[in-house]
C-alpha cells in the first residue's frame, strides 16, 4: 500500500483514536485466558486436576499450533476484513473460556489451548497489528505502537488484578476459579463486540482499471510477495531475536534468587516491572525515540540491539563474579 493511500485511510477513518483505544483494550484482554497460569497456576492444579507436566504440555501444544497456524495466517489475514477477524476471534476466545470454566479433562484442556492459539495468535494478533499500522502514517506509527504497548500493560494490570480479586472474594475454591474464568471470558467477548461495532471495514481494493480486486487472489499474491521479500525475512529474524531476549528476561527470575540471593519480594518486584512496568513506560518512550530521535525504525532497532549486547555482557560479568564468590554448588 502506498503512503498516499495509507494517508487517505488515516484521514478518512472515523473516530480514529476511539478505534485505537478499543483495539488497545482488546490487546490487553485477548491473551488473559491463554495465560491463565500466571494468575491461577495452583488453583488449576487443585481444582482442574492438572499436573505440572500437563500444564506444560498444553503450553507446548499452544506454541506448536501457533507456529504452524501462522503460515496459513499469512494468507488468511488479508482474505477477510479486520473488523470481523478481530471481533470474531475475541468472541471465540470468550467461548473457549466458558468451556474451560466447566473444568474439562486433560484432553479437552489441551484442545482448548490449541483453539486459543489459532484464535489469538493466527487470526487476531497479526490482524490487530495491521489495524494499528493502518491508523497511522510512517511519521506516527512508532508512537502508536508504543502507546499500544503502554495501554496493553495498563489493561493487563487491571484485568489480572480484577480476576484475582474475584477469585479471592469468592473464597479461593473451585467456584472462585470458575468465577475468575467466566469474568475473563466475559470481558474478552465484550471487547470483541466493541470491535465489531467500532472497527471499520477494510477499504475495497481496486486495480488500475477501477475493477474490484478478488480478495483470494490479492491475499495469495500478498502472501507470495511476502515470502519472496528479503526485508520481511530480516524483520522476522529481528522479531525472533527480540522474543528470545524477552523470554530470557522471564527465565532470569530463578537466577536472581539462586545466584544473586535476592529475597522473594525483590524477585516478585522484578517480575512485575518486567511484565508490566517496562511495557507501560518503555512502549511510548521507544515509540517517541523511533519517530523523533532516530527517525527510523531500523536505526532504532539497531541501537536497541547494541544496548542489549552491552547489558548482556555486563550481566555475564556480574554472574561470573557471583559464582566465584558463592559457596553453594555451581549450577
Amino acid at each position: 500500500m502506498s503512503n498516499e493511500t495509507r494517508a487517505k485511510i488515516v484521514k478518512a477513518a472515523p473516530n480514529r483514536w476511539l478505534v485505537f483505544c478499543i483495539l488497545t483494550l482488546s490487546g490487553g484482554i485477548a491473551f488473559k485466558l491463554s495465560s491463565m497460569k500466571d494468575m491461577f497456576y495452583v488453583p488449576m492444579q487443585q481444582f482442574m486436576g492438572l499436573s505440572n507436566t500437563q500444564i506444560g504440555g498444553a503450553l507446548s501444544a499452544y506454541g506448536i499450533v501457533q507456529t504452524i497456524g501462522l503460515i496459513a495466517g499469512i494468507y488468511i489475514c488479508d482474505m477477510f476484513s479486520k473488523k470481523y477477524m478481530i471481533g470474531g476471534s475475541l468472541i471465540g476466545l470468550g467461548a473457549v473460556g466458558v468451556y474451560l470454566s466447566t473444568f474439562p479433562g486433560y484432553w479437552g484442556f489441551l484442545a482448548a489451548f490449541g483453539v486459543m492459539a489459532i484464535l489469538g495468535e493466527v487470526t487476531y494478533w497479526p490482524v490487530l497489528l495491521k489495524a494499528i499500522r493502518l491508523l497511522g502514517d510512517e511519521k506516527t506509527q512508532g508512537r502508536m505502537f508504543g502507546f499500544l504497548e503502554m495501554g496493553r500493560g495498563i489493561v493487563d494490570v487491571i484485568i489480572a488484578s480484577t480476576a484475582l480479586a474475584i477469585f479471592k472474594a469468592m473464597g479461593e475454591g473451585a467456584a472462585a476459579l470458575r468465577g475468575g474464568l467466566l469474568f475473563l471470558s466475559a470481558v474478552t467477548a465484550a471487547a470483541g463486540v466493541l470491535c465489531l461495532i467500532f472497527v471499520p471495514n477494510d477499504e475495497k481494493r481496486v486495480d488500475e482499471s477501477g475493477k474490484e480486486v478478488n480478495k483470494a487472489q490479492a491475499a495469495f499474491g500478498g502472501m507470495m510477495q511476502a515470502l519472496k521479500s528479503v526485508d520481511i525475512w530480516a524483520v522476522s529474524l529481528n522479531g525472533f531475536t527480540v522474543y528470545c531476549i524477552y523470554c530470557g528476561l522471564t527465565y532470569f527470575i530463578p537466577f536472581l534468587n539462586q545466584i544473586y540471593f535476592l529475597p522473594a519480594t525483590a524477585v516478585g518486584m522484578y517480575g512485575i516491572i518486567n511484565q508490566y512496568g517496562l511495557k507501560m513506560v518503555g512502549g511510548p518512550i521507544g515509540g517517541f525515540m523511533s519517530d523523533k530521535v532516530h527517525k527510523s525504525s531500523a536505526k532504532h532497532i539497531r541501537a536497541g540491539f547494541v544496548v542489549c549486547i552491552i547489558a548482556m555482557v555486563l550481566q555475564r560479568s556480574f554472574l561470573c563474579r557471583a559464582c566465584r564468590s558463592c559457596s553453594r554448588p555451581r549450577i
